[in-house]
């Protein structure tokens, strides 16, 4: 059995003389990387590491050894192999002494049969480091609190023999990796026992994949099949292992090892194919079910079915349509419903299998418009049976003007409309139906018409009495509804639904899209009106009018007045915008801060005391007001627009 001397290339604490070491030391030797020890083929089987030591004293000196990190690594801090400390048990290093030296030669013995736990950590330590060219470092301490041990220095001491055995032939690849299915890989064996065969094994995993017996040649070519890939389906890559069992007359001398990456063929994503169908949302009659998606009325279903390669399988899929993302386990169906848009909706699907491999598609569906039908005028009229219009005529006219959705599939209009009209009695809760129209392939309709019910014109609304009247318009998938009524001959109130409006005693005249109150009486306000005029630094629409029919408005001025008398004071005023303009002497007045009184109010006092003047200067674009003694002057301006 071959044995390797390693031998101390560095040292912390130097190569000659004695060293005590103490509980906060540690002596570190450096040994150089061996390639043989690291290579493939071979077995560490026993581990001797050889030390001398000196004592004097009469207690025993001890000492514990194990491997570092680094040549600088601290005295607690060791090497770590399979998550363990590389460090062996304590020993003996010198017995007790009455005085004189005694010295002691010894040699420290790792194999598998007396101390198994540290010859394994030492010797999987070595083999370790070795493969990886990198050195090992053998640590030195005393384990005792308050003791120490000289221990010998010399370079002959503290060398390390490995004893190893060949396992057999050492196989080699020529790749590092290989693609499934097209990397051809040669091995080629390191014929380290002359005259033998060898069987070569090809391993994913525990599963073996092909076994050779190449008997007493020196290479084999092998590519990995594609269904290889069952063996690794949820990752992207694995480790084939290539096994060389050697034989001498039919016994085995053990098997060496080494490794190649798999990965997989760049086609290696998986594949998808999407079908579409229509859905429709609860309440949708089959006839209107029509051969095109319908906004807020149409769903779509997606059936999803997808292919994993080279033994993978189908994980899930994502799909995203208007904003929103929808997620699902292997193959089948995502429903989206209702379908929000119009025109070309565009959607995406991803198909991801175990591996976490993902192939993306996108596309579009044709989406038709469609909203509510909208009633642009529904009016009913009292009439004669002539169909002229009369207070107390005791027909009904109806003016209906209303509109649907364009639905052309195939160039064919798919919408269409009908409306009846309902009447009752005002204070009443029961309608009555009249006739329905159908607009036949239209989408619009603008007639106005007699009511009828039972074909025949209906004339029994009473003139002294009012009715309610309810258009309902339908087109394939909803109804809306829009209502007026049919006053008594007398107009007591009128309300135009459409703004607010109202007329008390006539008809509601504003059309504006602010409400207007037409009163066609003299208003008694029996408590008096809160809020009729409002003072205000900005404008304000006073709601009266001039003579000459202009809105007038208004607007309260304050001025600081100066202490002094007789000062005059000029407020710059835009009035680029007014027509006439004018003072508010009713409410303009001067407020003295010395009295805290408010003192001729107006423009000018009538004595000869203090005085106060408020006067418009239109050439100028300013107020100017004359005063006599500190204060604020308030002014309000009234004024028409140009």
């Amino acid at each position: 059995m071959p044995t390797i001397t390693l031998t101390r290339a560095a040292s912390s604490h130097g190569t000659n003389g004695w060293f005590a070491v103490n509980d906060e030391d540690a002596v570190k030797y450096q040994y150089n990387a061996n390639a043989t020890l690291g290579g493939q083929g071979i077995e560490i089987t026993e581990i001797r590491i050889h030390g001398r030591a000196r004592n004097a004293a009469s207690a025993v000196k001890q000492l514990q050894v194990g491997f570092k990190p680094a040549l600088n690594s601290a005295r607690n801090t060791w090497s770590k192999y399979n998550n363990s400390n590389v460090i062996g048990g304590v020993f003996t290093a010198v017995d007790a002494s009455n005085g004189s030296w005694k010295y002691n030669t010894f040699t420290l013995v790792y194999n598998a049969s007396t101390n198994s736990t540290a010859f394994t950590l030492f010797a999987g330590h070595m083999r370790q480091q070795f493969a990886a060219g990198s050195p090992v470092y053998l640590g030195i301490i005393q384990p005792r609190a308050q003791f120490e041990t000289q221990i010998d220095l010399v370079g002959s001491y503290w060398n390390i023999d490995v004893d190893y055995e060949l396992l057999g032939n050492v196989p080699s690849a020529n790749v590092n990796t290989a693609t499934l299915g097209s990397t051809a890989i040669k091995t080629t064996l390191n014929k380290v026992i002359s005259g033998s065969s060898t069987t070569i094994r090809y391993k994913i995993g525990s599963t073996t994949l092909a076994t050779y017996n190449i008997g007493t040649g020196a290479t084999h070519t092998y590519t990995v099949p594609t269904s290889a890939g069952s063996n690794f389906p949820n990752a992207k890559t694995a480790t084939l292992t290539i096994e060389a069992e050697t034989f001498v007359g039919g016994a085995s001398y053990g098997t060496v090892s080494t490794s190649v990456t798999l990965k997989l063929p760049s086609d290696a994503v998986p594949t998808a194919t999407c079908t579409l169908s229509r859905t429709w949302v609860s309440g949708v009659a089959s006839s209107a079910q029509i051969a095109a998606y319908v906004q807020q009325k149409s769903g779509v279903s997606f059936s999803l079915n997808g292919s994993a390669k080279y033994g993978a399988s189908i994980a899930s899929y994502r799909l995203t349509i208007e904003n929103k993302t929808y997620t699902r386990t292997g193959n089948g169906s995502i429903a989206h419903s209702p379908i929000a848009g119009s025109g070309a909706i565009s959607y995406s699907y991803t198909v991801i299998d175990s591996r976490g491999l993902s192939r993306s598609y996108s596309s579009q569906i044709s989406v038709l418009a469609w909203s509510s039908p909208k009633v642009t005028k529904f009016t009913v009229e009292r009439v004669t049976s002539g169909g002229d219009l009369a207070v107390d005529g005791t027909y009904a006219q109806v003016t209906v003007q209303a509109t649907a959705s364009t639905l052309a599939v195939g160039g064919a209009q798919k919408n269409s409309l009908s409306y009846y009209v309902q009447y009752r009695q005002a204070g009443t809760s029961a309608w009555t139906n009249g006739d329905t129209t159908t607009v036949t392939g239209g989408i619009s309709v603008n007639q106005s018409f007699m009511l009828k019910k039972g074909g025949a014109n209906v004339g029994t609304f009473d003139d002294m009495t009012g009715y309610e009247f309810r258009l309902v318009l339908s087109d394939i998938y909803a109804s809306v509804n829009a209502l007026d009524e049919m006053p008594t001959k007398e107009t007591y109130w009128d309300v135009n639904e459409t703004n607010g409006s109202m007329g008390f005693g006539g008809e509601a005249t504003g059309t504006g899209s602010t409400p207007q109150y037409d009163f066609y009486g003299r208003i008694n306000a029996r408590n008096g009106i809160i809020g009729g005029t409002r003072y205000s630094t900005g404008e304000v629409d006073t709601g009266n009018n001039w003579v000459d029919g202009k809105r007038i408005y208004s607007r309260m001025i304050a001025i600081t007045t100066p202490a002094t008398a007789n000062a005059a004071t000029t407020f710059s005023l835009n009035m680029s915008g007014m027509d006439a303009a004018w003072v508010d002497a009713s409410a303009s007045f001067l407020e003295y801060s010395d009295s805290g009184f408010i003192n001729h109010p107006g423009y000018m006092a009538a004595d000869g005391g203090r005085q106060f003047m408020a006067q418009l200067q239109r050439e100028a674009n300013a107020l100017y007001i004359v005063s006599d003694g500190a204060g604020t002057g308030y002014v309000r301006i009234l004024y028409t627009k140009n």
